[in-house]
C-alpha cells in the first residue's frame, strides 16, 4: 500500500511527493516534476537543517514556501521529506496541522 495514500483526504494537496534529502524520489503522487521538487526541497531542507544545528533550534519538523501563485508544506518524516503543494490561497498551518496528525 501507498505510504502516501491518506493524501486523497485532503483536497487542498494538490500532489505530493516523498524523497530523502539527496533528492531520491520514493513515491510521488500527481507530480509532474517529482524528481525536480524532491531535488530542490532536498537541498532546502538540508540548508534548514545545518542552520537550526548551528542556532541551537533542535530537529527540523516542518517548513512552507508560498507565493501568490504556489504554496509547498515540507514535513520530515523522520529523515525523509514530504513536499505537498497546495492550493494558495489555504493556510499552510491548518494543513500542517491535520497533516502531522495523519503521519503519526
Amino acid at each position: 500500500m501507498s505510504k502516501l495514500a491518506f493524501v486523497a483526504n485532503f483536497p487542498e494537496v494538490k500532489s505530493a511527493v516523498l524523497g530523502s534529502r539527496d533528492g531520491t524520489v520514493y513515491e510521488v503522487v500527481n507530480e509532474p516534476d517529482a524528481e525536480g521538487l524532491a531535488a530542490i526541497m532536498g537541498f532546502a531542507t538540508t540548508l534548514l537543517v545545518e542552520t537550526g544545528e548551528t542556532l541551537g533550534l533542535g530537529d527540523l519538523e516542518r517548513f512552507f514556501i508560498t507565493s501568490p501563485d504556489a504554496a509547498h508544506l515540507v514535513s520530515m518524516v523522520g529523515d525523509d521529506a514530504l513536499t505537498v503543494s497546495l492550493d494558495p490561497k489555504k493556510s499552510p498551518g491548518a494543513i500542517a496541522k491535520r497533516l502531522n496528525s495523519a503521519l503519526k
